[in-house]
Order: structure tokens, then sequence, then C-alpha cells
């Protein structure tokens, strides 16, 4: 009596072979990819990715030294480099050496801007300083001041009326007027306009 034979069904042996060529093929690719990714992961806390380049912390000093030396080419090299990375920290100094070296406020501003959208908070303080400086260069007296900022709402006019009020510059001292206009610049978005508030409060509290 013959034994039963219990066929396996493995398909297509030819089909087979061909499916583990293309799965090896893949997951080749895939591990490949994955190399690149990670390639240069030990120097990833001292270079930036510049598009296809990356440069060390040393090489990107360079750059900003010859930048805040007044090398025009410099600066250009350091501007595309800092819109590819897109770094805060580097965004910031840009605006820097237009602020402090080239002396254009302007696009200090734009750079500064950049920095605070990319998580820069001490860019914002950067540019309340350049936008005060801008309302002192116009040596307004306290009333054309005053007009400004109530007519406005600008959040620098606010704030320097304020502290005109809480210095008495100008003004009679007014520490009540002082926090009405720091809450304005506050509320418009001045980053200081909350402490100087708070500071105001005490000050009034204290000698009720």
């Amino acid at each position: 009596m013959e034994k039963p034979t219990t066929k396996r069904n493995f398909g297509n042996s030819h089909k087979t072979k061909k499916i583990y060529k293309i799965v090896s093929v893949s997951l080749g690719l895939l591990l490949l990819t994955q190399a690149s990714v990670f390639a240069g992961s030990d120097d990833e806390d001292d270079s930036i990715p510049c598009s296809t380049v990356r440069m060390t912390s040393e090489e990107i000093d360079s750059l900003f030294e010859s930048a805040e030396g007044g090398n025009a080419s410099g600066l250009e090299q350091l501007i595309k480099l800092v819109k590819s990375s897109k770094d805060p920290q580097l965004l910031c100094r840009v605006g820097c050496i237009y602020r402090d070296v080239e002396e254009k406020p302007n696009e200090a501003l734009k750079w500064f801007g950049l920095a605070y959208k990319q998580g820069d908070e001490g860019a914002l303080y950067s540019i309340t300083s350049i936008k005060t400086r801008e309302l002192e260069a116009r040596n307004l007296s306290f009333l054309q001041l005053k007009e400004v900022a109530d007519t406005t709402n600008d959040q620098y006019a606010l704030i320097m009326v304020g502290e005109a009020y809480e210095e008495g510059e100008g003004v009679k001292k007014n520490l009540s007027e002082a926090l009405r206009y720091y809450q304005l610049a506050s509320d418009q978005g001045h980053p200081s306009g909350e402490s100087y508030a708070q500071r105001v409060k005490i000050t009034i509290e204290m000698s009720e």
C-alpha cells in the first residue's frame, strides 16, 4: 500500500526568487538611505548644513569676523549660509552686523524679525532697541511723542510716554498714567510693557 504524499504548495520557484530579489534590493536601498541621513552625526553639534555643504563652527566664525570687518564678499557668503541654515542665533548675528557695522537699521530689523520667528526671544529686544532709537532720533517733544502714541498705538511710543510719566521727564510725574501707557504698550506686544507695568504697580502700592 502506497503512503499518501502531501503536496506542499510553495508556488512557482521562479516567482519566489524574483520576490526575494526585489525585497533584498529594497532593503538595501533603505539601509543606504539611513546611512546617508546619519552620516556625519558625530560632528553635528559644531557644524551647520548649508545646502549640500557642511561648515564647522570655526569656519562660520571666520565668515562672521570677515563680515564684521566690513568685507562685502564675506557678508554675501554669510547671508547664503544663514538663509540656508535658518539658525536663529546666526540670523540674530547677521542682524547685529547690519545694525552695528553696516548701519542699516531696516535690514537689521528684517534679520532680527526672522530670528524671532525662528524662536529667538532675544531678537525682540533688539527690534525694540532699533525702533526706540528711531523715535529718539526724531527729537520729539513730550507732547509730540504722546500724540504719536495716542494716534498710532505704536508700542515703542507708548512705552516711551510711560517712561516719561514714570520719571517726570518733560511732563509732571504721574505713576497712574505711566501704568496706563505701559499696559497699552504691553497690549500692542512690547516685550517690556508687562514688566514695566508690574514695577509701577508695586511702586504705587508701596506709596499708599
